[in-house]
């Protein structure tokens, strides 16, 4: 083998490998940006279908699941990645933009 087809075969491995770092970067910069387009659209269902009320500030994953017609998962996964999002610790599976966990609803109950 000459230095010619030695050099040949080594460009060939290089523009491999670069393809398929290409192809990675873009695949994982797709997804990144389609988890942020899922974070962005359930924060804006919860923005118009909630109050900072109680009762009224969380949404449990089913009712936001039918809302935005995405997949639980794909709820699951947005809602991690946007940091406007809340889930209850109280509840895990609901979601809020107000706070962690609901208000009591009997806080003002007395006045």
């Amino acid at each position: 083998m000459d230095k010619e087809q030695l050099l040949e075969r080594i460009m060939a491995i290089i523009g491999t490998l670069i393809v398929a770092i290409l192809l990675w970067g873009s695949r994982t910069f797709y997804a990144q940006f389609i988890c942020w387009m899922d974070g962005r659209k359930t924060y804006q269902w919860l923005k118009a279908n909630t109050r900072d009320e109680p009762n009224q500030s969380h949404k449990s994953l089913l009712e936001i699941t039918s809302g935005t017609r995405l997949s639980e998962k794909r709820i699951q996964e947005a809602c991690l990645q946007n940091k406007k999002i809340y889930q209850s610790t109280k509840n895990p599976g609901s979601y809020s933009i107000w706070r962690v966990d609901p208000q009591s609803g009997t806080a003002g109950a007395w006045r």
